[in-house]
């Protein structure tokens, strides 16, 4: 990483956008808000196998490296970061410790055990060798965001996290590299998951949340090779669920939802306390 101390001694800022390739526009926005914050800006391509807890979905993960670099180039990428399993982990896939807090127990930590174990894991050691100043990360992966966040508090690290929108498709699905996984009439149907939280989310202000949420679970799980894991309103800091609208962190209403074998995220911010 000499190219980005010399670039950091002649005083620039480093922007670092973390993903596991196979990108798309959301990705691509986070490089774009970095440029745009004036850093000088570095994307890394992982696909960090201490992060799934599932064998099988390790695999199917997508690998578009050919694309991705296309994609880079064609965005004005300043620097691309590929190590190998062996660079990252030193030939063994040893897991960060998640500071107290519970966060990576919850939702996706729950449904998916040791995940936020890996992703603090590798993101640190990322930190690490690229030594930013900004990290850029999508709500999309929402919890995500306050894990790391949590994990950057512990460490006493300088690094600012800055949390992007979601970037979604044409009709409201969140961009997601697994999104290729679902067939061209799956895709287009999946706005359906969207369409239910917006619906959600404007009827929180007047009704009791548990009774949307339950009908909201009901609509999901009716359409076909549908599975609701979660779908809920929880306090945007702690995540913890709420009952009735909150006075201090905001809310946010996080979903994740089986599509014919296929996990899909997505989340909206009710109200932002930022």
């Amino acid at each position: 990483m000499q190219h980005l101390n010399e670039r950091r001694e002649g005083g620039s800022k480093i922007g670092f956008v973390p993903t596991m390739g196979a990108l798309h526009a959301g990705h691509i926005s986070l490089l774009q808000r970095s440029m745009g914050d004036g850093c000088y800006s570095v994307t890394s391509i992982f696909v960090n196998p201490t992060q799934f807890n599932n064998a099988e979905d390790l695999e199917k993960y997508p690998r578009t490296s050919g694309a991705d670099i296309a994609l880079l180039e064609a965005a004005g990428c300043d620097v691309l970061y590929m190590p190998e399993v062996v660079d990252i982990y030193d030939g063994k896939e040893e897991m960060s410790e998640i500071p107290r807090g519970g966060l990576d127990t919850l939702l996706e930590g729950a449904s998916r055990p040791g995940h936020f174990a890996g992703v603090a894991g590798v993101v640190r050691i990322l930190l690490e060798a690229v030594r930013p100043d900004k990290l850029y990360m999508g709500q999309k992966d929402y919890q995500q965001t306050l894990v790391v966040q949590q994990m950057l508090e512990h460490t006493q690290s300088k690094v600012q996290l800055v949390r992007c929108p979601i970037v979604r498709e044409d009709n409201g699905l969140a961009m997601s590299s697994r999104n290729v996984r679902l067939s061209p009439e799956m895709r287009e149907h999946a706005c359906c998951i969207y369409q239910t939280m917006v619906k959600a989310a404007a009827q929180s202000a007047r009704r009791e949340l548990p009774v949307i949420e339950q009908e909201s679970k009901e609509h999901l799980n009716s359409q076909p090779g549908y599975e609701v894991d979660y779908f809920g309103f929880y306090d945007a800091m702690t995540l913890e669920p709420l009952r009735h609208l909150p006075s201090g962190n905001g809310m946010v209403l996080l979903t994740a939802v089986w599509v014919n074998g296929v996990r899909l995220l997505d989340n909206i911010l009710v109200q932002d306390n930022d």
